[in-house]
């Protein structure tokens, strides 16, 4: 029998403390469907997990995924500002876990979570998001597995209990899951009630007294629909799951009570993420001493960074605030179009270089990335300097 490996924490702390008030949330009270999985069954054939997703192998989005993560890494380092991650040490460096976090920024938040804990991590994700196909090759190669929910399609719902193999295979090599119980990315402040799929898939993983550690996540954006927000990341301590109380009696109530658990621990940890956000003390202006002498020539290239990049810029903030009556894919659209526009930017002043006749004037477009890093730092120094940057 495979046993699922062990964490690197052996002894977690039970649930999150947080003095801080925690967002607003409601329980799971009522009876209605909150599944976001179903109980796994025996084995699976090639046709059924085929029904579930698979455009490509998973050997060649193994292979990819480095080559992939470093471009999003890139995209999410420009678009954002500073990521602090709180309680990092909560999240071992080895071992299985599964990760339950608040949803408030769509797809952002699955590159953010991943950028700020660096370890690679497997998501769950809505069914539909699969298709085109295009959308489900990028899903594919960071490692999402799908899910349906059984008001949309009863169907569809019956290939959960594949996916939910999958999700133990991943435990069992020691890797990450990570699941929204919300089902859905809209509030920004508050949680919406939690669905029980994560609950039931942590249940049905717990197996000779070993688990995966469940451990909530907090995320907080400053503003979620601005370039270069600052993002706050709080891991929770993880949450006790006492086989004793949740895997005797009722599985659904079991399922619910779990997950009354994780909105508690999730609501906490948002807490957190959130005072840590608003609790650092802001870096004074220095109008008044004037800038270090090795701060004017970058002050200088930030400048220039900013007028080389002044047009895709405008192009980007204006195809990501079309998605305006949508806050929730503003800060995804932006590293979307921003993937897009800035190779063909570079491109266009690689052309205009060799229009020009070359030689010199290749630094333009040689230097443009450089520049425009100096840009995003002296946007981020300005923001400290009127205190709203912590």
């Amino acid at each position: 029998m495979n046993r699922t490996r062990r964490n690197d924490l052996r002894h977690p702390d039970r649930g999150v403390a947080a003095a801080d008030p925690a967002p607003r949330l409601r329980l799971n009270g009522s009876a209605a469907d909150r599944t976001a999985g179903a109980p796994a069954g025996s084995g699976s054939s090639r046709g059924r997990l085929k029904a579930v997703g698979g455009t490509i192998g998973r050997a060649t989005a193994d292979l990819l995924f480095p080559l992939v993560h470093l471009v999003v890494r890139a995209a999410v380092r420009v678009c954002f500002g500073p990521i602090a991650t709180v309680g990092r040490e909560r999240l071992p460096r080895r071992g299985p876990a599964l990760l339950v976090a608040n949803h408030p920024a769509a797809w952002t938040d699955v590159v953010v979570i991943e950028v700020a804990l660096g370890r690679r991590i497997h998501f769950i994700a809505h069914q539909p998001l699969f298709r085109p196909w295009i959308r489900g090759l990028v899903l594919e190669l960071f490692a999402a597995l799908p899910v349906s929910y059984r008001s949309e399609d009863p169907e569809s719902f019956a290939h959960n209990e594949v996916t939910f193999a999958r999700c133990r295979a991943v435990f069992r090599k020691g890797h990450v899951v990570a699941m929204f119980p919300e089902g859905v990315s809209g509030g920004d402040r508050d949680l919406l009630p939690l669905k029980t799929g994560a609950a039931r898939l942590l249940l049905e993983s717990a197996t000779g007294g070993e688990h995966p550690l469940l451990i909530p996540i907090g995320i907080h954006y400053r503003d979620r629909t601005v370039f270069r927000t600052p993002v706050v990341v709080a891991v929770g301590a993880p949450i006790g799951l006492e086989i004793h109380r949740f895997g005797a009696g009722d599985p659904k109530a079991a399922a619910r009570e779990l997950t009354d658990d994780m909105a508690r621990a999730i609501a906490a940890a948002m807490a957190a993420a959130a005072t840590r956000a608003s609790g650092g003390a802001p870096v004074g202006s220095r109008g008044a001493t004037g800038l270090p002498a090795f701060e004017a020539p970058l002050a200088a290239a930030a400048a220039l960074g900013r007028a080389l990049h002044a047009i895709p810029r405008w192009a980007i903030e204006r195809a990501a605030l079309s998605l305006a009556d949508r806050p929730q894919q503003i800060a995804f659209g932006r590293m979307v179009f921003g993937l897009a526009v800035i190779p063909l930017w570079y491109a266009l002043l690689v052309g205009l270089a060799g229009a020009l006749g070359g030689g010199a004037w290749f630094l333009v477009p040689a230097s443009a990335p450089v520049l425009g890093a100096l840009a995003c730092r002296e946007h981020d120094r300005r923001l400290r300097a009127t205190g709203h940057l912590p």
